[in-house]
């Protein structure tokens, strides 16, 4: 089974990535490589422009609010980076199971997911390693 791990900030997640099972390939798609020894890392890189400009609006209520709604929006510009990123596209495209880690990793995950549901190639997708446990072992008795 492949699954695909959406982390847009880099951390340790070996620990949370030994809860899903030996049998499993997973991918850790993020912002920077993140060094795993359980899983293959997929960097999609960042815009340093678009991270001083989302961190300045951030500073204001008015501009929180502006950043949620425009392509500012951390959540947003992942999405972006991971559609561009070959190496990403490729790992999602074979997946089993997307799983987002952060809340701004949850719009990657829920765009990707419909993205292959228009193509006629459903694949789970679910929010946190306690709902993705839960997915593995669906997805592993359903085989």
């Amino acid at each position: 089974m492949k699954i695909v791990v959406f982390a847009p900030t880099t951390r340790d997640l070996d620990d949370a990535l030994a809860t899903l099972g030996r049998d499993v390939d997973v991918f850790i798609v993020s912002t920077s490589p993140v060094p795993s020894v359980r899983a293959t890392p997929v960097a999609v890189g960042s815009s340093r422009a678009w991270s001083r400009l989302s961190e300045l609006a951030r500073r204001t209520a008015p501009g929180r609010v502006l950043r949620r709604l425009t392509p500012l929006d951390p959540g947003v510009a992942f999405a972006r980076r991971v559609r561009r990123s070959a190496a990403a596209r490729a790992a999602i495209d074979s997946a089993d199971l997307l799983v987002s880690v952060e809340r701004d990793a949850q719009f990657t995950v829920w765009t990707e997911s419909r993205r292959r549901a228009r193509r006629g190639t459903r694949v789970a997708a679910v929010s946190g390693f306690p709902a993705a446990r839960s997915a593995v072992q669906r997805l592993s008795d359903g085989s």
